[in-house]
């Protein structure tokens, strides 16, 4: 399923926000007065992302397009392995380690995508890696500048965080071909149910009960799980139909600059000067790394519907 290059940047950016917002909806259970494990609302999150995907295919009448899995059963396994269970359980682990402070860490994604994506034909130029490179430094500036980041961060949760963005990497990586190719939705609906019965076996594996939480939190896990997690799922996978995993990995960099804008209207103290510095240099990124088409880029949400 072909998509002009001219929409990636919209569907990286809502994916970005939502991205942003995602992170900060977890922070702020681990931190709440009545917490929530990451591991539960991560499994939250994943289920009611899925169960919101399959029932839009319900209601649109396209239940049918998941049979696309019994065709192509290992590649959305290996999928299902790298965004939907593996990217999620190590991203928990290093969450619930160090919270905020672990933030950085996981915005490897980009530059993970670019080594792997000198495997494929579909590379960038020197100035994509200046790029990207400029971009890590900025969700790094970003980082300090959340007053809740502040910790020191241990080894063990640094290896989990960033192989947490390695498993995103090769869940972009691997992705790219198959939604060039299939719809977005099904595909997102297959990987995060997939996804969902993987964490669940995991919560259950350490005593963690999926059911211990309370009837509004449980609420306000499912409408985030399916809006920042499905539908997130869904544009990026989306993004991905437009355009090469390399060229649209600097797109994650805006969830950083998202993430603390959420983080200030929950409340967090942030230092404005390098908020500022920071943005800076994820805007700098992706002028780097983009690549100028002309085409009417004219796209809207029912794209995503139908796509």
């Amino acid at each position: 399923m072909h998509r002009s290059r001219a929409t990636a940047p919209f569907f990286g950016v809502l994916t970005a926000l939502l991205w942003g917002a995602n992170l900060q909806r977890l922070l702020a259970l681990k931190d709440a007065a009545d917490p929530v494990s990451v591991s539960v609302a991560q499994f939250h999150m994943v289920f009611w992302a899925a169960a919101g995907l399959f029932g839009l295919l319900l209601l649109t009448g396209r239940i049918g397009e998941v049979a696309v899995f019994g065709r192509r059963e290992t590649s959305f396994l290996l999928l299902a392995a790298t965004g939907g269970y593996g990217f999620w359980v190590l991203r928990g682990i290093a969450l619930e380690a160090a919270g905020a402070a672990a933030l950085p860490y996981l915005y490897a994604a980009p530059l993970a995508i670019l080594l792997l994506s000198l495997l494929t034909s579909e590379r960038v130029g020197g100035g994509g890696v200046i790029g990207l490179l400029l971009g890590f430094v900025g969700c790094f500036v970003l980082a300090y500048a959340r007053a809740d980041a502040s910790g020191v961060v241990g080894v063990g949760p640094k290896v989990k965080a960033l192989s947490a963005a390695a498993c995103w990497a090769a869940f972009s990586v691997l992705a790219r071909p198959l939604v060039r190719e299939e719809k977005a939705l099904p595909t997102a609906a297959i990987v995060t149910a997939v996804g969902a019965a993987c964490l669940l076996v995991t919560c259950l594996s350490q005593g963690l009960s999926v059911f211990g939480i309370s009837p509004g939190q449980m609420v306000g896990l499912a409408v985030a799980g399916f809006l920042t997690v499905g539908v997130m799922m869904a544009l990026w996978l989306a993004c991905l139909s437009a355009a090469p995993a390399a060229r649209a990995a600097p797109y994650w960099y805006l969830g950083a600059a998202f993430g603390l804008f959420w983080a200030w209207r929950a409340g967090v103290h942030v230092r404005v000067w390098w908020a500022l510095l920071g943005s800076v240099l994820i805007l700098s990124a992706l002028q780097l790394t983009s690549e100028r088409e002309h085409g009417d880029g004219a796209i809207s949400f029912g794209d995503i519907i139908r796509g």
